[in-house]
């Protein structure tokens, strides 16, 4: 803080410097997933039908659940292999509550039955819908 002396007045000119920058940014999590959108079934299908569990399979069931168990495990890491995937947490609103989320998921589950019937019932059961989640957070505040 500086604060110079009075010139043209008796008031002093202050001057402040605030950080206002919030330090703990929102919180990142690397977990493991797999690519399924990466999945070809034709290849899986191909490479399921070269392996040693459908061209010679064991004859005990010990056996046969091992080679069952390895084939099928080689084979989703071979066609839909595991990726380090960042998850960015979002806080949300001290507001939004279980109340908003259930108001908010009928809304959506209107919107989706309205979309795939197009319906006038549908239509006006969703934007009555629509109008009363719109002004939800209001009435909930006060």
């Amino acid at each position: 803080m500086l604060i110079e002396p009075p010139t043209l007045s008796d008031h002093s000119f202050i001057t402040v410097t605030v950080d206002l920058q919030l330090h703990h940014g929102p919180s990142t999590n690397i977990v493991r997933r797999r690519k399924w959108r990466q999945f070809n079934y034709a290849e899986f299908c191909e490479d399921l039908n070269q392996s040693a569990l459908l061209c010679d399979p064991p004859s005990d069931a010990v056996g046969l659940f091992s080679c069952y168990n390895a084939t099928l495990q080689s084979l989703v890491d071979k066609h839909v292999p595991f990726a380090d995937v960042k998850l960015h947490a979002h806080t949300n609103a001290p507001w939004y509550d279980g109340q908003c989320r259930a108001v908010k998921v009928k809304t959506r589950k209107l919107e989706r039955a309205y979309r795939r019937n197009k319906s006038d019932n549908g239509l006006t059961a969703w934007r009555q819908q629509s109008t009363f989640y719109a002004s939800f957070p209001e009435q909930a505040l006060r």
